[in-house]
């Protein structure tokens, strides 16, 4: 996040927001949702009649014990860690089922302050289903992910949070870095719509423990008879509600009500993990702090 020149890393999979100074410009009041716009490239609040905060595929998530991370379910039977603090995901690959795995990406190496340097020899591009189950539908939903195979420290953890997996923030790219990665995700018998996506938005609706996300790239299957693509179901499959995945029509466009941004008071470090490490780790000078999931799921207010 960006404010009046100075840069704020956000990390869903941090309990506490820090800062170099000990303030981090936020809302004046409890938002309805927290949205990361990566169409638009911004961090921005919803309140309760904003679109985003009513639109898009539903998905419930519990919270890690330790750090509060959202845990997502995904088809089938996966809990996986959402943390936009990795810059790729971490899973047991053997556990992982073969149709799911779409092509090697190759080597990667990753930062911790954790586990310090991680390198990763080979990673994979994976696609996840995050329930409900859509195996039935026309249309299904995926979470693209570039992922490696967790070294045994690395998941020794991931199981103490009771999950099977990290997804990290390759699945949130904008609309060039998606098409890229998912050139290779088209098959002989679906089509991967695209061109939908302009990036993918996720409103973190952390009171009611859910996440709303709009623009996930989707497979529809051809027909079998006639090899064609099915047409869409709507005209945005995102909009879904939760319990039977109905599509349903937008609610009218309300005014929201004017919000203001305050300076809002947190640590300047979380431990060892400071303002002048990410600093280092990302090599930008003007990186002043953390927003953790105290702030993003409105927890400190």
């Amino acid at each position: 996040m960006e404010h009046e020149g100075r840069l704020y890393l956000v990390d869903t999979g941090c309990p506490t927001s820090f800062a170099i100074n000990g303030v981090i410009p936020w809302v004046d009041r409890t938002p309805h949702a927290v949205v990361l716009d990566m169409e638009e490239g911004r961090l921005r609040f919803a309140g309760e009649n904003d679109e985003v905060s009513r639109c898009g595929l539903v998905l419930p998530f519990t919270k890690a014990p330790g750090t509060q991370a959202p845990i997502l379910r995904c088809h089938p039977g996966f809990k996986m860690i959402w943390d936009t603090g990795a810059q790729v995901g971490y899973i047991d690959i053997s556990t992982v089922p073969k149709e799911s795995i779409i092509k090697e990406m190759g080597a990667f190496s990753d930062f911790s302050p954790t586990y310090r340097t991680i390198e990763s020899p080979m990673t994979w591009l994976a696609r996840f289903n995050p329930e409900p189950d859509f195996s039935r539908s026309e249309f299904v939903p995926y979470i693209h992910c570039q992922m490696a195979d967790a070294r045994a420290d690395i998941l020794a953890d991931i199981r103490k949070e009771g999950a099977h997996g990290v997804l990290g923030n390759s699945w949130m790219g904008d609309k060039d870095s998606l098409t890229r990665m998912l050139a290779a995700a088209r098959g002989e018998y679906g089509e991967l719509l695209m061109d939908c996506n302009e990036g993918v938005i996720v409103a973190i609706c952390g009171r009611k423990g859910l996440v709303r996300i709009q623009n996930l790239p989707v497979w529809i299957e051809r027909n079998t008879s006639t090899g064609a693509p099915r047409g869409r179901p709507n005209h945005d499959p995102f909009e879904i509600v939760a319990g039977d995945n109905r599509p349903v029509t937008p609610p009218a466009q309300v005014a929201p009500n004017q919000i203001f941004t305050v300076a809002r008071r947190v640590p300047p470090s979380l431990g060892r993990f400071t303002a002048e490490g990410l600093r280092g780790h990302i090599q930008l000078d003007n990186i002043d702090g953390l927003i953790g999931n105290d702030l993003l799921q409105d927890t400190l207010l």
